[in-house]
């Protein structure tokens, strides 16, 4: 089922780009256009425009349905399998602190990681669909829109994985910072610590640890990789300028319609859309086998 909603959803807004031209066209020139048999004027266009906005609008409440109640199946499995593998192992495990840390980076990613595995192949199939139609659509242009449309995303590309490993390696260098600031938020809200908390004014000396350690875990990472993103933004917009003025000039000529003018350029910003969202598949697929493999290094404990 999710596959099907996928291709759904990758291609209901290729239509709508299609039926749009149409529709430009049939509006700024006043003439009826026939497609396979099908007389395209000014009302018929908004009929089937907006159709296809409501099956793809249906489409996407169903697929929510789908994504909840995979996502619920998952995480119960992967709970039965975690509490399982803590069940039968050697008590011994319990007073090593690598079994915690273990454990600890285990637990925090078998919530949600396999799930996103299994979303970033299915967007790796729908930004695929989506790509070969856009492309479809652009080459009637110009073949280089497209080559422009694919190098604009490639610095993406490298930034993302190496973003991936980067997180990845300092999250796994930093768990121990991560169950402590676990354990002083325990300290804190936790009832079997409440009395001593409160007889020995503990809670600021507490609360100011976990908020330091907090932001250093932000602070680290996030200064690190901005500047990574803001060329990547800059490379994008350089692309989108190039693009729309070669096809505003191309309707200034009289080589396109209107109509084709906003098919494309709508095009094209989907297409950097779909890209960016292929790059994302890609390296988020990346990046979750290394963190999924923090779930399967615990398993393998024996």
């Amino acid at each position: 089922l999710r596959i099907v909603y996928v291709v759904a959803q990758s291609l209901l807004p290729l239509a709508s780009l299609f039926i749009l031209k149409y529709l430009v066209d049939s509006v700024t020139t006043g003439n009826t256009q026939v497609v396979m048999g099908v007389e395209m004027t000014p009302m018929v266009c908004v009929v089937i425009f907006a159709s296809i906005f409501l099956i793809n609008r249906l489409v996407g409440v169903m697929s929510g349905v789908n994504n909840d109640v995979m996502r619920q199946r998952l995480i119960d499995y992967l709970s039965d399998k975690m509490q399982k593998q803590s069940a039968r192992l050697d008590m011994s495990y319990f007073d090593n602190p690598e079994y915690h840390d273990t454990y600890h980076r285990a637990q925090q990613e078998s919530s949600f990681r396999p799930l996103q595995v299994l979303t970033g192949f299915m967007n790796l199939i729908g930004s695929l669909i989506t790509i070969s139609g856009i492309m479809v659509m652009l080459v009637s242009a110009s073949p280089w829109i497209i080559v422009v449309m694919v190098v604009a995303v490639l610095p993406s590309f490298i930034v993302r994985v190496i973003k991936s490993r980067q997180i990845y390696t300092f999250r796994r260098n930093s768990t121990q910072l991560y169950r402590r600031s676990s354990y002083y938020s325990a300290l804190l809200g936790n009832r079997d610590f409440a009395k001593e908390m409160r007889t020995f004014g503990l809670a600021p000396h507490f609360r100011e640890r976990f908020v330091k350690i907090r932001q250093e875990l932000v602070l680290k990472i996030s200064r690190r990789l901005a500047m990574y993103d803001a060329v990547c933004a800059i490379v994008e917009t350089i692309a989108l300028f190039l693009v729309t003025m070669f096809l505003m000039m191309g309707a200034m000529r009289g080589a396109i319609t209107v109509g084709s003018f906003v098919m494309l350029f709508e095009a094209f910003r989907r297409g950097q859309a779909a890209m960016t969202s292929l790059v994302g598949a890609v390296s988020e697929l990346y990046d979750n086998r290394l963190f999924v493999g923090n779930l399967f290094e615990f398993l393998d404990l024996q």
